[in-house]
């Protein structure tokens, strides 16, 4: 095997298949990136494996002689990141690789690249295809990552759970405490789709929807989604380079969330968003702890919110916020961190919230964004602020 390629591209073609390099590897080989190198089509292919997620790259390179091999992957990437902008040489023969820059040459043992594991190919016989334009997919990923669990042992709720019809995508993601949904348009329809009807569920890991989500940033075009039984793959392509990543889907039944959703409201009130966040974040200083609450005194006479936080021993905080307020005065408790989630990921410049009494869920709609809807159980007051 040898081929050329800029130092530049190729180190970030390793620091995106180096996220999926496991630290705790359950197979030697699994240390390793496959590099595979094609010189009819004058392409290198990178791949990183830790058998629950892979991250393969393909992109264009100077071809001498095609050929396979596994290099360790923390060794290749603190060499190439390290080597000065220009072209590189990798020569690999009899289980050894040479790399050859302006500044010098390096040498690393290689392992047998047959033991590497197969990407399963999803694309083969998929359950479900859907075509999207890759800024709404990050979009959707981005208003509901912040409101899954980060606790792997909570299973399904350490995932973004994925729901496709005839409308598009619908993301969805809670950690029992919060709920954020969001729902994107395919790239295409399918006519021959039945109206109303579910055809696909799945959740997602939180880790992966990260690295879509990263990944689909770098894109315009169009990228794709297959679904298998218990797999999922996102294909992008641009300007010469493809980008595949596969990963495992998590068991268990998702939660029914829209029964989370209360059906009328008989409160709402209108915010600035662009006001309320920086007033929370002067507040959140006495948040310390697990005190972590503050509280919203509504008032609908003086058409606005108090809200106070206070931490015994430290000090409290109080601003008044104006508010668009109908159906009475109320008091409510929140996590001030969820609270920051919700109104940091929201893009509108106002939300409204819609709830009931002081202990039901709260909803809050980004005023404007439709298609956005975050909700938030209140927490229980304690004494007075």
């Amino acid at each position: 095997m040898k081929f050329t390629i800029n130092q530049s591209i190729f180190n970030e073609v390793l620091s995106s298949a180096n996220r999926a390099i496991s630290g705790r590897p359950t197979h030697p080989v699994l240390v390793c990136f496959l590099i595979e190198a094609e010189a009819t089509q004058g392409t290198v292919n990178v791949t990183g494996f830790d058998l629950a997620v892979g991250i393969s790259t393909n992109i264009s390179a100077t071809v001498e002689k095609g050929g396979t091999c596994a290099v360790p992957a923390k060794l290749l990437m603190d060499i190439v990141s390290r080597l000065p902008e220009g072209e590189l040489v990798f020569e690999e023969s009899e289980m050894l690789l040479t790399l050859t820059s302006l500044s010098g040459s390096y040498e690393v043992r290689t392992m047998q690249p047959d033991e590497y594991p197969s990407l399963p190919d999803v694309a083969k016989d998929p359950l479900q295809q859907i075509e999207f334009n890759p800024e709404g997919l990050a979009a959707g990923i981005k208003n509901t990552a912040f409101a899954a669990s980060t606790d792997e042992a909570k299973q399904v709720l350490a995932g973004i759970h994925l729901k496709v019809d005839e409308n598009g995508l619908e993301f969805a993601a809670t950690d029992g405490h919060r709920l954020s949904m969001t729902s994107v348009s395919p790239q295409d329809s399918d006519d021959d789709r039945e109206a109303g009807a579910e055809l696909f569920e799945v959740t997602i890991p939180l880790r992966v929807m990260r690295e879509f989500e990263r990944l689909l940033h770098k894109y315009s075009e169009p990228v794709v989604l297959n679904f298998s039984k218990d797999q999922v793959m996102l294909r992008t392509r641009s300007n010469g380079s493809a980008t595949t990543i596969v990963a495992r889907t998590l068991d268990g039944t998702y939660p029914n969330y829209p029964d989370l959703l209360p059906k009328s409201f008989a409160r709402k009130i209108t915010i600035n968003r662009k006001a309320l966040l920086p007033c929370l974040e002067r507040i959140s200083v006495f948040a310390v702890g697990k005190l972590l609450h503050c509280h919203f005194a509504v008032s609908e006479g003086d058409q606005g919110i108090v809200v106070s936080t206070e931490t015994q021993d430290i000090g409290q905080g109080r601003e008044f916020i104006e508010a668009q307020v109908t159906g009475g005065d109320i008091t409510y408790g929140f996590n001030i961190k969820y609270l920051l989630d919700i109104l940091r990921t929201a893009q509108s410049d106002e939300i409204e919230l819609q709830g009931n009494v002081p202990l039901a869920p709260v909803v809050f709609k980004p005023v404007g964004d439709p298609n956005v809807t975050f909700l938030m159980m209140p927490t229980q007051i304690r004494g007075r602020q």
